[in-house]
């Protein structure tokens, strides 16, 4: 009955985003990941982690409760939200796209930036950085490579916006090596940031029968599921890795890579131990990512996750992911469900208001940014999601900072010209 139940309001729920916002949209972008990752909990079944084999285990009829909470909670937020625009497909192409001009001179820079930061990454860590362990170059090449990972995600999407062939290949490129260093979630982000700028306008027929957007469906399926063992097929070079990974016939096996299996596990581990969070810790940790340096100040991310691994998996100190709904829970069981669930809503069409009320490269941050959410929220903490928030805009600003001052340089250099392209020129 709770499945049903459950399934009832995951359907409600996009059937409302749909409806109100497009079928390209980054609230139905959250509706796709927040259904990905109640997956176990519609099957009934999840894997522990860390135990000497991935045994499955039956998801509880609380866990499915609470995620029905959550579920509801969200769509109620999508459907009252009196700022909804209408769908994609109503509103005029022209009017979406961006200033080219800002545009392609903020691509201009940013190349310059992603390329400095490159030649920093391969100087610390050797220009086969990417083919070393995972541990070698994401997890101790520090700040230079996080802030670095943006760079390719806002060159592809603004690249590929603009119609430029040999960026969006240069960013495709860079955005691979990253993939290939070991992080599956940022070539997630880039698919869904791209289908946001790409596909927006198109009917519901246009989507079905477009390659494109069946191209990149089987590229994200390939990337959840094969992902890690083609980058570490390429890292070992041993093909094997991949072909097995492929030739799998143990059922068990096939999907013990699929990451909310065992995302799931961290909600039945706070619901069946009582273990309790501070909503104190919580805030605190959020509100100091609004520093340049929350570290500076004692502010610890992850703090979470380490205590809730410390508390649960003893022992353990690598490969646990975080738990949005396990961490919502351990703050105030079903009041920190719902108040996490609220979060997540009005983070979601606030960031939808602003993306479609912005323009030129602005509107490029805040598609990165929802579908960031959209995407990630659901296997970490709300502190570290502001961290990744964080990354992005110091990321940004510099760059868009010098934007403004060449484009202000230009203007006084060539105002009649910089009107003209920018179509505030004066009527004859």
């Amino acid at each position: 009955m709770a499945t049903i139940f459950l399934l009832l309001i995951i359907v409600a729920t996009g059937a409302i985003s749909v409806r109100r916002y497009g079928l390209v949209s980054i609230p139905t972008f959250m509706v796709v990941g927040m259904a990905v990752y109640s997956v176990p909990a519609v099957i009934g079944y999840y894997i522990t982690p860390f135990s000497a084999g991935r045994f499955f285990q039956s998801a509880s009829d609380e866990a499915r409760l609470l995620l029905a909470l959550a579920w509801f909670v969200v769509g109620v937020i999508l459907a009252v939200n009196p700022a909804a625009r209408p769908r994609w497909n109503n509103i005029s192409a022209t009017a979406l796209m961006p200033q080219l001009q800002e545009v392609e001179l903020f691509l201009r820079v940013l190349l310059v930036v992603n390329l400095i930061g490159l030649a920093m990454i391969a100087f610390q860590e050797g220009p086969l950085f990417f083919l070393q362990a995972r541990s070698e170059t994401l997890e101790s090449s520090g700040a230079i490579t996080q802030f670095w990972r943006w760079t390719n995600v806002l060159g592809v999407t603004l690249a590929l916006a603009a119609g430029k062939k040999i960026l969006s290949a240069y960013f495709i490129f860079t955005t691979t090596l990253y993939f290939i260093a070991g992080d599956r979630t940022v070539i997630v982000i880039t698919l869904f940031s791209v289908a946001l700028y790409l596909f927006r306008d198109r009917s519901v027929s246009e989507l079905v029968k477009s390659p494109r957007v069946l191209g990149l469906g089987v590229f994200a399926i390939f990337v959840v599921f094969f992902g890690k063992a083609f980058y570490l097929a390429i890292k070992l070079s041993n093909f094997s890795i991949l072909s097995d990974s492929f030739n799998q016939t143990d059922p068990s096996k096939q999907v013990a890579g699929f990451e909310p299996l065992l995302v799931h596990g961290h909600l039945e581990t706070v619901i069946s131990t009582g273990f309790s969070y501070p909503l104190a810790e919580v805030v605190r940790g959020t509100l100091g990512q609004f520093l340049i340096v929350p570290s500076a100040f004692g502010i610890d991310s992850q703090q979470f996750n380490v205590t809730f691994t410390e508390t649960n998996y003893p022992g353990i100190t690598y490969g646990l992911a975080y738990s949005y709904w396990a961490e919502g829970y351990s703050v105030a069981n079903i009041g920190g469900i719902a108040l996490f669930s609220a979060i997540l809503g009005l983070m979601i069409i606030y960031a939808n208001w602003l993306e479609r009320t912005t323009r030129a490269c602005t509107r490029a941050l805040l598609v990165l940014i929802g579908s960031m959410i959209a995407v990630y929220i659901y296997r970490n903490s709300l502190e570290n999601l502001f961290v990744f928030m964080r990354q992005m805009v110091m990321v940004f600003i510099p760059i868009q900072f010098v934007v403004r001052v060449l484009s202000f340089r230009h203007a006084r250099s060539d105002p009649q010209g910089l009107a003209s392209q920018t179509g505030t020129a004066p009527r004859k």
